[in-house]
């Protein structure tokens, strides 16, 4: 990952993590099992964000970061505030996945919203 993509990233997600704690959400659902969700738990550390479960339809093994990947059923759980995208390659088709589970709008983040 580039050097310069990467202090970007963290500024958003750092920014992204404080603005949450401001506007009360306490729980979230990583979409995807990725670099940048690596890079987002990290940051969230320094935060009283909590990451509650992480799902991504495409992730081959049965757990990251420590937490059991799961699939779309977790969307039903009333334990989440608000479903971060950590998948960067096609984010719009992502939104519109969450939408189609039932997922508000209002309640999908993105590092573009950052």
């Amino acid at each position: 990952m580039d050097t310069n993509l990467y202090k970007e990233i963290k500024g958003l997600l750092v920014n992204n993590f404080r603005e949450m704690e401001r506007n009360q959400i306490g729980s979230i659902l990583f979409f995807g099992a990725e670099e940048v969700a690596e890079l987002a738990y990290l940051y969230m550390q320094v935060t009283n964000v909590e990451l509650v479960g992480i799902i991504d339809d495409r992730y081959g093994r049965d757990d990251f970061l420590g937490f059991k990947v799961d699939d779309f059923a977790w969307l039903d759980q009333p334990d989440w505030d608000v479903v971060l995208v950590t998948r960067l390659d096609d984010i719009e088709r992502d939104i519109r996945c969450l939408i189609e589970k039932g997922v508000s709008p209002d309640k999908i983040s993105t590092l573009s919203d950052m």
